[in-house]
């Protein structure tokens, strides 16, 4: 799997998940892909693991945080890792219940309405031998310093 990051917008993967047993019984190989993807991301979260939060992003990757910003690369997010993934996203992404996930179009949204971290499944490789679906964030998103609302635009 892929990350995306908006603002918290990390990334964006689509997964149904059947019922399964809660992840304490679990063992996370067990898993469900999703649910596997899920607390992976929140226990590289928890313990800072940029290099693996950077390996699992789908490139480029949208962040949507004072200002829109495209991660271009590995390079760039390592250097400015503490800067686009903050407390308070890290607060929300480990808040997440991972069977209460916002599941879309779009993808799976890990956080609350204005920090969070969009994945997707891009599937397999075909080009490439032995390839397994790999979910990838897109997306990372949190809200602007500004507590500003601009009104609804008007039709």
């Amino acid at each position: 799997m892929r990350l995306s990051l908006p603002g918290a917008w990390l990334g964006v993967m689509s997964f149904v998940a059947a019922f399964p047993l809660p992840a304490a019984t679990q063992a996370e190989d067990e898993l469900p892909p999703k649910l596997a993807f899920i607390t992976a991301l929140q226990r590289a979260v928890r313990e800072d693991d940029k290099t693996w939060l950077a390996g699992h992003l789908h490139y480029p990757v949208h962040y949507y945080g004072a200002k829109t910003t495209l991660i271009r690369n590995e390079a760039w997010f390592l250097k400015h890792y503490g800067s686009v993934v903050g407390d308070k996203l890290k607060a929300a992404v480990l808040a997440q219940d991972p069977y209460q996930v916002l599941d879309n179009w779009q993808g799976v949204m890990v956080g609350e309405g204005g920090r969070n971290i969009w994945f997707n499944d891009f599937g397999t490789d075909d080009t490439q031998p032995n390839t397994k679906s790999s979910p990838s964030t897109t997306a990372i998103e949190r809200p602007p310093r500004s507590s500003r609302v601009l009104p609804p635009r008007l039709l």
